[in-house]
């Protein structure tokens, strides 16, 4: 279900289907509840399969201040919802081949990259916000996840809509709608009595 078609419900249901602040308000609202439930889901069952979205970054030729060269994302890249025990913030990256690169730390790119032994090996860091891809020569990246949102590549792609889907099973989107409704309808404000003077 896309994003707008949630907040239109609630809306809907609040008896304010035409509140811009409202609309806005909302919007934030169900990204944040959908991981919260999403992170929850992954932590009792695990990554479900259907939920992981795969998209192709371009990359751009960066150079360090020591000369080394290296790959960065043009976009940032959306934020995954975290899972325990993993040991690399996405699912997979790697090129569009389908072959992986590995994970470091950002620490970790410093020296690893560099060691003649690692030449041949593909890494990849996170830096605010951006991957950086080390030993490689590629312009495009696949990376894999299950994402709180999709603003960052939306935006860079110029198209940043609420009409975008956002994987989640029907349970929790009724579960979010719930907690929306209940939320928003007990801070309408109060209506003042006024006290006419003749």
């Amino acid at each position: 279900m896309t994003k707008e078609a949630i907040i239109t419900s609630v809306l809907n249901e609040l008896g304010s289907p035409f509140s811009l602040e409202l609309y806005n308000r909302i919007s934030d609202r169900v990204i944040a509840l959908r991981a919260k439930y999403l992170r929850q889901s992954i932590g009792k069952y695990g990554i479900d399969e259907l939920l992981k979205q795969d998209y192709t970054l371009n990359l751009k030729k960066e150079t360090d201040g020591k000369g080394c060269v290296y790959f960065k994302t043009e976009c940032k890249v959306p934020v995954p919802i975290r899972a325990i025990g993993m040991s690399s913030p996405f699912n997979f990256v790697g090129n569009v081949n389908g072959i992986p690169y590995t994970y470091l730390r950002s620490y970790e790119t410093k020296t690893i990259p560099a060691i003649p032994v690692n030449k041949n090996n593909k890494y990849y860091t996170v830096k605010n916000g951006y991957i950086e891809v080390y030993n490689s020569q590629v312009t495009n990246l696949t990376v894999s996840a299950v994402f709180e949102s999709l603003e960052d590549l939306l935006d860079c792609a110029g198209d940043c809509s609420d009409n975008t889907e956002l994987p989640m099973p029907s349970d929790i989107v009724d579960i979010i709608i719930k907690d929306l409704i209940q939320e928003f309808g007990s801070t309408k404000p109060l209506e003042k009595d006024i006290e006419v003077k003749e």
